[in-house]
């Protein structure tokens, strides 16, 4: 069991390893604003909730950090080439070694 944010978002980064940077700071973001403002609100509106409480139901209505990895790798496959998808991994580039533009 997940006690706080920074254990889930370790576990996160940690089920996230090896997919593209982008798809990993975006969950990283995405989850640590939810978590921590779901937490402020829970405990802010039931201060004699202990925090390890309150965050453990906040975590499992958000996703196990295995789900929300699944569900970004997900969307990351969807991407399509030049929004950083696992295509851009192997893109090659002109002969001119630069970028060429559309």
């Amino acid at each position: 069991m997940v006690k706080n944010v920074d254990e889930y978002l370790a576990l996160l980064r940690k089920e996230l390893a090896g997919s593209d940077a982008a798809v990993i700071q975006d969950a990283l973001a995405d989850a640590e604003e939810h978590l921590r403002m779901a937490l402020a609100q829970a405990v802010s509106g039931n201060p004699n909730t202990p925090q390890g409480e309150a965050f453990s139901a906040i975590a499992d209505r958000y996703g196990s950090p295995q789900e929300v990895a699944t569900a970004y790798r997900q969307m990351e496959s969807r991407l399509p080439t030049g929004l950083g998808g696992p295509q851009m991994r192997g893109a090659s580039h002109s002969s001119h070694g630069s970028l060429s533009t559309c």
